[in-house]
């Protein structure tokens, strides 16, 4: 008589899916050349400075991503749009290790209005800055990107 075995079934972990992720941004200028920035709470980049952005949702423009992004997050509806950087944030450089973003930055024509905080719970305040008087809690590819958008640079490694 054959004697039956049981066998369990091999325990594996969850592999983690590894992508790249695409995110638009947009420095948005008033009539005095300063640029609008938040600052971010309760999301990665907490206490840090950002321009107006976010992911890139699937079948979606670039240009109209990044304009449901400010009208999101600010309440602001903006004239012509134009690409003035690219950035690579790979792995390490940001506050969450494993993540990897390609970030697409337009310059955006104000119309007017003041911005508001859309979201309270992502952006604690929206305040102008002059390009000489930048905050100091920024990310490097925030800060990456000003470099880019002062020097009128688009993309450099």
């Amino acid at each position: 008589m054959s004697k039956t075995v049981a066998v369990q079934p091999k325990k594996t972990e969850a592999k983690k899916v590894l992508a790249i992720k695409v995110a638009i941004g947009a420095f948005i200028t008033n009539d005095k050349g300063q640029i609008l920035m938040g600052l971010r709470k309760n999301i990665s980049g907490a206490g840090e400075w950002q321009v107006p952005g976010g992911h890139l949702e699937y079948n979606e423009r670039l240009v109209d991503g990044a304009r449901r992004e400010i009208q999101e997050e600010t309440g602001l509806i903006v004239g012509a749009m134009h690409i003035v950087s690219v950035i690579d944030e790979l792995p390490g450089m940001l506050s969450r290790p494993e993540s990897h973003y390609v970030t697409i930055y337009f310059t955006a024509q104000h119309l007017g209005g003041e911005p508001r905080v859309m979201e309270p719970h992502k952006c604690a305040e929206w305040r102008w800055f002059s390009l000489d008087q930048l905050p100091e809690q920024m990310s490097p590819g925030m800060r990456h990107a000003i470099e880019n958008y002062r020097d009128k640079r688009v993309y450099q490694a």
